[in-house]
């Protein structure tokens, strides 16, 4: 069994939405700390879509306040079909390519329509270059919550189901090492494991959007997603010590040995009858994915007593 890796959370950026982070009640979203908007044809949007965003107040019991995306139509003359609103992650370093795993949250609901036309509103993260990674869909006709990858093929279901008016935790964990996604709502996974590209996009994250998908842009619904707590963390594990611990001995006297260390390294195995002279018996043992290897001294029978050690290989 391995050791545990200690896990560390540094915020890459997050907001509430609030006044005193400069944010206003009385004006669209779009245009407003860092928030830009596109339409379904790529088209930035440097200004008001009509009102189809903006900021509200104590739709989340004592949250303050909160973004919303919907409910006024975009302007009929652009038939907007999808209208994309994110802002821009801005890491510390100006890349984030050495921050293996990132964590994305936001607390979010969906208002329902009292027009009777209902819309998709979804959670879309974009690479750097553009190209979009993976989706989560939520299905204001039918409440069912669906993803799609960048395989173009149709939207998947999940077998989930949301209510209207009920705020949900949703947190998207990404590993860009293992090229893996994860979703899950209210602690509950929705989406597990699934690759963030299928054809072979940069893995890296440039922006995580919230878009209303509108079912017909002629008769938008006036349904909204209501957000808040929007926060994206990278995450980082301190590396597992390496540790070599004896198991046994086979019949014939030969010792098994368990490496255990960081996953998918390489190490040689010493041994020493005293501790002052060491002998290199193997210059080169994988750990697998697992962080763990079996090893086995050919060497040992005949011995009272040996001691080991790993250091790291140079093959």
């Amino acid at each position: 069994m391995t050791r545990a890796a200690e896990e560390t959370l540094q915020v890459v950026f997050e907001t509430g939405f609030e006044q005193e982070e400069g944010y206003q009640l009385d004006a669209d979203l779009i245009g407003q700390m860092g928030w830009i908007a596109f339409d379904g044809g790529d088209s930035f949007l440097e200004s008001t879509v009509n009102g189809s965003s903006g900021l509200v107040d104590g739709f989340l019991e004592g949250g303050g306040q909160q973004a919303y995306l919907g409910y006024l139509p975009p302007d009929p003359e652009l038939n907007t079909e999808f209208l994309s609103l994110l802002r821009p992650f801005d890491y510390p370093s100006g890349d984030f390519v050495s921050n293996q795993r990132l964590r994305f949250s936001v607390v979010m609901s969906i208002v329902d329509s009292s027009n009777e036309q209902r819309d998709n509103f979804r959670w879309s993260a974009y690479n750097t270059e553009g190209f979009r990674l993976f989706t989560l869909d939520f299905d204001n006709e039918t409440k069912e919550i669906a993803f799609a990858l960048d395989d173009g093929e149709p939207l998947q279901t999940t077998g989930y189901e949301f209510e209207n008016s009920l705020f949900y935790d949703l947190t998207m964990e990404m590993d860009f090492q293992s090229n893996q996604w994860t979703a899950s709502m209210g602690g509950v996974v929705v989406v597990d494991a699934l690759p963030m590209t299928t054809q072979g996009n940069r893995l890296d994250l440039a922006d995580m959007d919230a878009i209303w998908a509108i079912y017909d842009p002629r008769n938008p619904g006036d349904n909204f997603l209501v957000f808040d707590d929007y926060r994206l963390e990278s995450i980082n594990r301190a590396l597992p010590i390496p540790s070599i611990l004896v198991v046994g001995l086979l019949s014939d006297g030969q010792c098994v040995l368990r490496l255990q260390g960081e996953p998918n390294t390489r190490w040689s195995v010493s041994h020493s009858n005293d501790l002052s002279v060491w002998q290199e018996a193997s210059s080169d043992v994988s750990l697998g994915n697992d962080g763990t290897a079996s090893w086995i001294d050919s060497t040992a029978p005949g011995k009272s007593h040996r001691f080991y050690r790993l250091a790291a290989s140079h093959r």
